[in-house]
């Protein structure tokens, strides 16, 4: 199996999850009343239902676990992502928090930039620029 197809099955693993979870959330959602009302101060022009994010989740960690145990033999390029795993399932479950009880914006932006500040303590980086600055 080479490279191509190892990405090729994961990514529409993700794609179908996805595609399944979104409507189902969504009308979770909307049942249970936890829905952006249309405010002045916001951008919603009709009541949208939350936890998007949620069939995000779900689908990106089911394709990632897919490719650790299925594709174990590519784990040279799936093991260093364990970190960036780690560190949007953190930022995945402050939007969950503010989806629930709408925390303020100052706030998860503070969570959010602690979990980002946590990962470059520990060192990780990509390497996908020249800069290193570009790199953390």
């Amino acid at each position: 199996m080479n490279y191509f197809l190892a990405y090729s099955v994961t990514f529409f693993a993700a794609f179908f999850v996805s595609l399944a979870l979104t409507p189902l959330i969504r009308h979770v959602a909307v049942r249970y009343h936890y829905v952006a009302v249309p405010r002045d101060d916001r951008w919603h022009k009709k009541t949208t239902g939350l936890f998007g994010g949620v069939s995000i989740f779900i689908s990106l960690m089911a394709a990632w676990i897919l490719g650790v145990f299925v594709f174990a033999r590519y784990s040279s390029f799936i093991q260093p992502l364990l970190p960036v795993a780690l560190g949007g399932s953190a930022i995945f479950f402050i939007g969950l928090v503010d989806d629930i009880s709408e925390i303020n914006p100052q706030y998860k932006l503070i969570g959010q930039v602690m979990v980002a500040s946590v990962l470059v303590a520990f060192g990780f980086q990509v390497h996908w620029f020249e800069s290193e600055t570009a790199n953390l």
